[in-house]
């Protein structure tokens, strides 16, 4: 049977907008189920490669500066305590002298792990429970034999030490277990570098290992390597976490704006306390490391707080015996003027002209004994010397200028008031270095450091990553988009319509009829198309006349702009001779 429907222009083909709505609403209902198949997919993705990653391990550790303890003296050998701490600016805190000792303490430049399958060898050591085993259990058999040079679960490896040519550094080697504790070294090409037993330092071509554990089936592949220092300092800086805690200090740039510190800033301010964070695959490692760091850094403050106590030690014994000199040369002069002139009772012009002179000599040997301390690590042409040059000069002047105010005062009074300034001046200074030198041992002895660590990390019990139910969602989600995105390419790409109403709103026309999709018929073609040699194209009403189609008639609006009523009439297909 032939159906016919009558029925008017539709309201898409008149609608532009609604038409490209309806097209990609329809465009993602047709392949719906190519969308929900592609979300699954994913969804499965997602699910395996979260389940394929390690438990990742967070430990910390709290560190925050105290007062300075030790006493800084200045040019005239008074002291100046309190003076706060700058050695928590991450800067300062990620620099390789913290970072070097802690590279080495953790053998964080060499790594040794396992060659295994991306994915599937993780999941297979999880589910199938080498993941899990405990320190004395047998490693996991391989799934396939020609696997067997993967690791599948309960392999272990302690790399001590490994020592290579600069050629090698960075650079993957293969250690192969040969079984009974003995293994083989191989180098990229897959040369022989080395054979050796656990527990033993191997040698060969340059190259030098040691191994304390190795538990692994015979065949099974390891990756090992050695880093270079400097990687591995980077390596360990871009893995720490540097949290400042609040009462964070805040210092002025340049420009005069305050910048407070941060642990991504290169170089700001130092806090009030900082959190030293470090993620690791190994709960026990990663408190090691963290910890590692935080007695680095303060070794590291102690030992430049040593430095810098040893060069000024340095500095004042050395200028000891020139000021002692002086004060020798000083009180020689004014013994040999009393013994030539006597005694002579100073008037009060004269005592005030002693204690002005006293004053501006006593800051121009401070500013000469800060001159030689320069001299020490500048030339006499750079600008901080030049500096205290003209301060120099200028006191001068200001020191001759006063004499020439003293007009009212004798030619003796003048020359005992300024071998008396002389004594004075150079006795104070020779007494001042003695207190500094003495002060400089005691700091030497001084165990304390300025940076307190106020709590140690301790391993931690749970992990804190990855999220797998974050990476399933996301890999869900992309499979949904990476879905509906090719359901809109084909749709674009089909050069066919499929619907009446999408070839009325392309080319704007009513639809007479149509025959819709018939199952019988598609079979009918695929029949005549497999035939040696089809003559025509097969007819449903010849080849199968009891079976129905549906044909739609469409009629335009009629009347005074009213649709067509809707009128369905039922046919019997022709037969053979009708």
């Amino acid at each position: 049977m032939i159906t016919f429907t009558e029925v008017g222009l539709s309201a898409a083909s008149r609608q532009p907008g609604s038409r490209v709505r309806w097209g990609a609403a329809r465009a993602l209902l047709d392949h719906a189920g190519w969308i929900l198949a592609a979300m699954l997919f994913g969804t499965l993705c997602g699910a395996l490669y979260a389940w394929s990653l390690p438990a990742m391990y967070e430990a910390d550790v709290l560190v925050r500066p105290e007062s300075a303890r030790r006493l800084a003296l200045n040019a005239q050998g008074t002291a100046n305590a309190g003076q706060p701490a700058d050695e928590l600016r991450p800067d300062a805190m990620t620099s390789r002298a913290v970072l070097t000792p802690v590279v080495r303490e953790a053998r964080l430049d060499i790594a040794a792990a396992p060659r295994t399958v991306p994915v599937v060898g993780a999941l297979w050591a999880r589910f199938a429970g080498g993941a899990q085993a405990g320190p004395l259990s047998t490693p996991l058999a391989a799934p396939l034999e020609s696997l067997s040079a993967y690791a599948w679960g309960g392999e272990r490896i302690d790399l001590i030490a490994l020592n290579v040519p600069d050629a090698l550094l960075n650079q993957p080697l293969t250690l192969v277990a040969l079984g009974d504790q003995r293994f083989r070294l191989l180098g990229e090409d897959g040369a022989v570098l080395l054979t050796g037993k656990v527990g033993d330092i191997a040698r060969g071509n340059g190259v030098s290992l040691k191994l304390a554990q190795l538990t692994a089936r015979a065949g099974t592949e390891f990756v090992v390597m050695r880093r270079d220092a400097i990687t591995a300092v980077e390596l360990l800086a871009r893995g720490l976490k540097l949290e400042p805690q609040r009462g964070m200090a805040t210092a002025t740039g340049p420009n005069g704006a305050a910048a407070g510190g941060t642990a991504g800033a290169a170089a700001g301010a130092a806090a009030a306390a900082v959190r030293i964070v470090w993620r690791d695959a190994d709960r026990e490692h990663a408190a090691a490391v963290v910890n590692a760091v935080a007695r680095s850094i303060v070794d590291t403050q102690v030992g430049h707080r040593r430095e810098q106590d040893n060069q000024q030690l340095d500095f004042v014994t050395s200028e000891l015996p020139r000021v002692k000199a002086e004060l020798e040369a000083a009180e020689a002069a004014l013994a040999r003027y009393r013994a030539r002139a006597g005694s002579l009772q100073p008037s009060q012009e004269s005592q005030s002209y002693l204690s002005g002179s006293i004053e501006y000599q006593r800051q121009i040997s401070g500013l000469r004994l800060e001159r030689a301390r320069l001299l020490r690590n500048f030339m006499p042409q750079s600008q901080e010397v030049r500096a205290i040059d003209e301060q120099i000069e200028q006191l001068r002047g200001d020191r001759r200028s006063m004499d020439s105010r003293r007009q009212g005062l004798s030619e003796a009074e003048r020359e005992s008031g300024a071998l008396s300034r002389d004594v004075k001046v150079a006795e104070d200074m020779y007494m001042s270095l003695r207190r500094q030198a003495q002060l400089l041992s005691l700091a030497q002895s001084d165990q304390s450091s300025d940076v307190r660590l106020v709590d140690l990390a301790v391993a931690p019990a749970l992990p804190v990553g990855p999220d797998r139910a974050l990476v399933t969602g996301l890999a869900a989600l992309l499979g949904l988009l990476a879905g509906s995105g090719l359901a809109a390419l084909k749709s674009r790409a089909s050069r066919g319509m499929e619907s009446a109403a999408a070839i009325e709103g392309s080319l704007a026309l009513p639809m007479v009829g149509e025959v819709v999709f018939s199952p019988e018929q598609l079979e009918l073609e695929r029949k005549s198309l497999a035939q040696p040699r089809p003559l025509r194209a097969p007819v449903l009403s010849v080849c199968e006349p009891g079976q129905t189609a549906r044909l739609a008639r469409r009629h335009g609006r009629r009347g005074a702009g009213k649709p067509a009523p809707l009128r369905v009439h039922r046919f019997g297909a022709p037969r053979r001779g009708a």
